[in-house]
C-alpha cells in the first residue's frame, strides 16, 4: 500500500527510470534551445494569417475565379491557425512562462 503514496515528487510513488529522465531532459533542452525559432514561427504565422485576410492579395486578372482565390486564402488561413496552435502548445509545454 505504501507504493501508492506519493514520495519525493514522484506521482503515486511510481519509480521513473534514470534513462527516461535523461531522455525527457534532453527533449526539454532541445525544445528550449529551439524556443526562439518557435516564437519566430508563431509571429510569422500571425503575419501570414493577417495577409490572408487582405483583399489586395486577390488578382482580378487571373484565370482563377475570385471565389476560388478567396476560398484558397481562407483555407490557408485555417491551416496556418492549426500550425500556430501546435507551436503554441509545444511552447506552453516546455516554456509555460514565455
Amino acid at each position: 500500500m505504501s507504493d501508492l503514496l506519493p514520495r519525493e515528487g514522484e506521482l503515486f510513488g511510481v519509480p521513473v527510470e534514470p534513462d527516461q529522465k535523461v531522455i525527457a531532459n534532453k527533449e526539454k533542452a532541445h525544445a528550449l534551445e529551439a524556443m526562439a525559432f518557435i516564437e519566430a514561427e508563431i509571429e510569422w504565422a500571425d503575419k501570414q494569417i493577417a495577409e490572408c485576410d487582405k483583399i489586395t492579395n486577390l488578382n482580378p486578372d487571373s484565370k482563377t475565379p475570385i471565389e476560388s482565390q478567396v476560398l484558397a486564402y481562407q483555407m490557408l488561413a485555417e491551416l496556418l491557425q492549426v500550425k500556430k496552435g501546435e507551436l503554441i502548445a509545444i511552447a506552453d509545454v516546455y516554456a509555460p512562462k514565455r
